[in-house]
């Protein structure tokens, strides 16, 4: 503040304003660029989590593929009839996809 002070009172022009100016578009600036590194911050928050939440959806995805296929492929051994084991799977695929669709319609 003194230096300030001193080169006022060297120009002789009057009072100069300019460090107030400086002083509030350093504060407006610095303001503006927490904000933005905040919402850099959110995004890169919210990226990873869908990014989570995708691995982990593909993975349940192929889980029940393979746990389902599986299931498939025991039922054919047992029954000794081909496909007979995708046909049940799928009908039970299906039933739970029917059931929880009109349960999901219920609740609103």
């Amino acid at each position: 503040m003194s230096d300030v002070n001193t080169s006022k009172k060297k120009d002789g022009k009057g009072l100069d304003f300019s460090w107030i100016f400086e002083t509030v578009f350093g504060s407006v600036q610095s303001l503006v660029g927490k904000l933005f590194d905040g919402v850099a911050v959110g995004v890169e928050d919210i990226l990873s989590r869908i990014a989570r939440r995708g691995l982990v959806l593909v993975l349940a995805i192929f889980g029940m593929w393979f746990l389902l296929s599986g299931f498939a492929r025991l039922l054919d051994f047992l029954y000794g009839v081909p496909g007979v084991g995708q046909v049940l799977v799928g009908t039970l695929v299906f039933s739970t996809a029917v059931i929880l669709s009109a349960l999901w319609k219920r609740e609103r």
